[in-house]
């Protein structure tokens, strides 16, 4: 498989590729162990690695797509993966470089990396030197998001990035990485700590609330970052960090930094839902003018999980825009819908998924603002509350 993928490089062939040999992989649970095995004791990073990497990630996401569809083959390949997962942690196998590049394979099969691929504070330590102290995580962050940033890659760029690393960080060092980075002066790491509010690591929600606040006392915290954080705290399901956002908050608004707040003029031109398919899921899009900016906003919504996806497509053109929305409705029927029946069905999706202990994806906040939806709350989802919406 690893021949095939270095012999089929164009852009289109391999993603194909990566999807049929990942559902290989998915009926030969050992073959991938055997990946697993191989991508957790590599010494270096280069090519080979990298398609190993992505070709465990193509058998996990088929994996992850098995088990949302309720399928047993799905879930039992991921739990022995990570059961296998154990037994190398146990046995010592996994390199530094080894764990990067295994939680790489998770995150991009869109899982949670578990939890045992973090490091010992020992073993940590070995690789980034021996302290805590801020000034030498400013470093390591500088080292890290540097290329990223002179490649013009935005917060979701670094978020992507952070998301492979963190989850092998012991939990102390996470949280002091993400406290530090949030409070750094670009604007950008405010928006990171946005995201990293809806974190499933409780270390990571932790370090976002505190470098806000470090933001906030410094007097980096902006009127925009203040809006996003308005909007996230209902979101939130851990009480003792949406009080403590709740605090920041108000004491940004006693500043007066809400009064520079000013709600551009905003067009949404067209709305469309699809039809929910038969694995309960929904996609919508809309097109969006503000001002002379125009995007896409896209939301994906699933049964049982909540808001999938969501992330706004930026346009240089109305002729762009319209390109991309045409090609949405080009491939899977859609009708229009209006702003409120978008409103309504992320509002009951939002409301599912904290239900389930699953956060918003963080692009979602994105969505909202684009489509001037600061007033989206979780909405119940009881029959009896549905029907309320249908006909109040």
């Amino acid at each position: 498989m690893l021949t095939d993928l270095a012999q089929n490089t164009t852009p289109k062939v391999q993603p194909e590729t990566l999807t049929r040999f990942g559902r290989v992989l998915l009926r030969a649970p050992a073959d991938a162990a055997g990946l697993l095995g191989a991508l957790a004791s590599i010494s270096s990073v280069g090519v080979a690695e990298e398609r190993m990497s992505h070709l465990l990630g193509a058998a996990l996401d088929e994996a992850r797509i098995s088990r949302e569809n309720g399928q047993q083959q799905g879930k039992l390949f991921i739990d022995s993966l990570e059961a296998h997962l154990g037994m190398l942690v146990v046995t010592g196998s996994l390199t530094f470089r080894g764990r990067l590049a295994v939680s790489g394979a998770w995150v991009r099969a869109g899982l949670t990396p578990p939890e045992r691929l973090a490091s010992r504070e020992d073993a940590f330590n070995e690789v980034i030197g021996d302290s805590q102290d801020p000034a030498d995580f400013d470093s390591l962050i500088d080292s890290l998001v540097d290329p990223l940033i002179r490649e013009d890659g935005g917060s979701s760029a670094l978020h992507a990035m952070f998301a492979e690393m963190l989850p092998i960080m012991p939990p102390g060092a996470r949280q002091a990485l993400v406290r530090v980075a949030v409070g750094r002066p670009p604007e950008l790491f405010a928006e990171l700590g946005c995201a990293w509010l809806l974190d499933t690591n409780a270390e990571i929600r932790t370090g976002a609330v505190e470098g806000l606040a470090d933001r906030l006392a410094s007097g980096q915290l902006s009127a925009e970052v203040l809006a996003r954080l308005t909007i996230l705290r209902s979101w939130l399901t851990d009480v003792m960090l949406r009080n403590r956002l709740d605090g920041l908050v108000r004491d940004a608004m006693r500043r007066g930094i809400a009064s520079a707040i000013s709600e551009p003029g905003r067009k949404l031109h067209r709305i469309v839902a699809s039809l929910v398919d038969g694995s309960g899921a929904q996609s919508m899009a809309a097109t969006v003018q503000t001002g002379s900016s125009r995007s896409v906003a896209v939301v994906l919504l699933k049964q049982g999980f909540g808001v999938k996806d969501a992330y706004v497509l930026p346009c240089a053109s109305a002729t762009e825009q319209r390109a991309i929305m045409a090609r949405i409705t080009d491939e899977i029927e859609t009708f229009d819908i209006s702003s409120k029946y978008m409103a309504q069905a992320i509002g009951l999706a939002l409301a599912e998924g904290l239900e389930a202990d699953l956060a918003p994806v963080s692009g979602l906040v994105d969505v909202v603002q684009s489509c001037g939806l600061a007033g989206l709350r979780p909405l119940p989802s009881s029959v009896e509350a549905i029907l309320e919406l249908a006909d109040p």
